[in-house]
């Protein structure tokens, strides 16, 4: 749970239009709408995927098959090492969706 503690604050650092919006099975960070949910051991992220390197076996195209949450693009957050790259990704995000 200290990885998901870590995620929320860092998504509502990013600015004070953030809120939180708890689902049944993700939480989503939206500003006008959703830029960000997280799910356990999941965040989906509304950024094209095929406009990054997906080598990286923490990043997965989602956008076709079902899931749930906002984004085609998903990060899986295993450790601390995985944060700095989801956090990249996650101001990115924002940045696009403001």
């Amino acid at each position: 749970m200290i990885y998901l503690r870590n995620c929320k604050s860092l998504l509502l650092s990013l600015g004070d239009d953030i809120t939180e919006s708890p689902r049944k099975f993700y939480i989503a960070y939206r500003i006008i709408r959703n830029f960000a949910c997280v799910e356990i051991h999941k965040k989906h992220l509304l950024i094209d995927p095929e406009r990054l390197n997906l080598k990286d076996n923490r990043l997965r195209d989602v956008s076709d098959i079902g899931h749930y949450g906002t984004g085609d693009l998903e990060i899986r957050i295993e450790g601390i090492k995985d944060i700095e790259l989801a956090k990249e990704l996650i101001e990115k995000a924002y940045k696009q969706n403001v």
